[in-house]
């Protein structure tokens, strides 16, 4: 069971596409890259600029394993109509102080990497959201960096078709004025103090972080799964009321036993649409769910060797 929770989110091979835009990438050899620098895969140049609105249109951005630029400059562009894609560069500065809207943003693999920040960014006008092969990716999408990475910052995005924002060691992706997804939702060490909705699937998968918090969320359409790390010592959902799909709880199976967690609340649940699963954390004591109503399916409470009290009493 310890592997379930991350099968949708295997690493995307293509970049997504994006309609009636050309795809450009800095040149080789280059070392600075700007939107001016940009050449096609021919190695032509793109010839493409900024407009007096800050508008890049009909552009993707691409940075693929070959890149040798190790910076990259979008100082200016508010508007990419296209999508920012990078996968396993050497880029270490990625500059993008005016961007507001994107079709979408995907940083994988880029262990050079030290900052992300984004601080314009509100949200995406998408044509992009599907890869070369046909499968839904994600709007924001920030992974598998190393911990050369220092921050990962989204103080002004509101909301997304679908965020992946995995961040590495003490790293907290700063998603705090995000109010709802319309899509799945997979973090960690994320602050998502005014996340409300989530129209999709909420993964916390906090490898690293010793907390999972979301005070404001109420409501998730799928499924809710916390995958808590060894230092893992606090779960606050307060105000979570529901749950159409499934909850589980478990440990994150490569990171080591947990035995923090002692006490795990939801005060505020009321309904569950599936199962019910609480797993293989071996310090927890306590089960709280003074609210909850109904369960659509199973009550599992497993692997779970000091556990002493367990309150479902409104369960009928």
């Amino acid at each position: 069971m310890r592997g379930v929770a991350f099968i949708a989110f295997v690493a995307l091979t293509f970049a997504p596409i994006a309609v009636d835009a050309i795809d450009c990438k800095c040149p080789a050899p280059s070392a600075a890259c700007g939107v001016s620098d940009l050449v096609k895969d021919d190695g032509n140049p793109c010839g493409v600029a900024v407009d007096g609105n800050g508008k890049l249109d009909g552009v993707n951005i691409i940075l693929p394993a070959d890149t040798t630029a190790t910076s990259l400059d979008l100082t200016g562009v508010k508007t990419l109509t296209g999508y920012l894609w990078m996968s396993t560069t050497t880029v270490t500065t990625l500059t993008t102080p005016d961007l507001i809207t994107a079709a979408s943003i995907n940083i994988r693999a880029n262990t050079a990497l030290t900052a992300l920040s984004f601080p314009e960014l509100t949200g995406f006008a998408g044509t992009g959201g599907y890869t070369a092969s046909g499968e839904e990716t994600f709007e924001l999408e920030v992974l598998s960096t190393s911990t050369q990475l220092a921050s990962a910052t989204f103080p002004k995005l509101t909301t997304a078709a679908g965020v992946k924002c995995e961040a590495p060691g003490a790293v907290q992706c700063d998603l705090s004025a995000m109010t709802h997804t319309t899509g799945d939702l997979q973090v960690r060490n994320a602050n998502l103090a005014a996340l409300k909705n989530v129209s999709g699937n909420m993964y916390f998968n906090e490898h690293d972080g010793d907390a999972v918090a979301a005070e404001e969320l109420t409501y998730v359409t799928g499924d809710l799964t916390l995958m808590l790390s060894k230092d893992a010592t606090s779960v606050t959902l307060t105000k979570l009321n529901k749950v159409d799909g499934k909850i589980h709880v478990d440990e994150y199976s490569q990171g080591g036993a947990n035995t923090a967690l002692t006490a795990l609340s939801f005060p505020a649940l009321t309904e569950v649409g599936g199962k019910f699963r609480v797993e293989s954390l071996d310090g927890l004591v306590t089960v709280r769910c003074d609210e909850l109503v109904k369960i659509g399916g199973a009550l599992e409470l497993r692997l779970l060797p000091k556990l002493k009290s367990a309150y479902f009493q409104k369960v009928s």
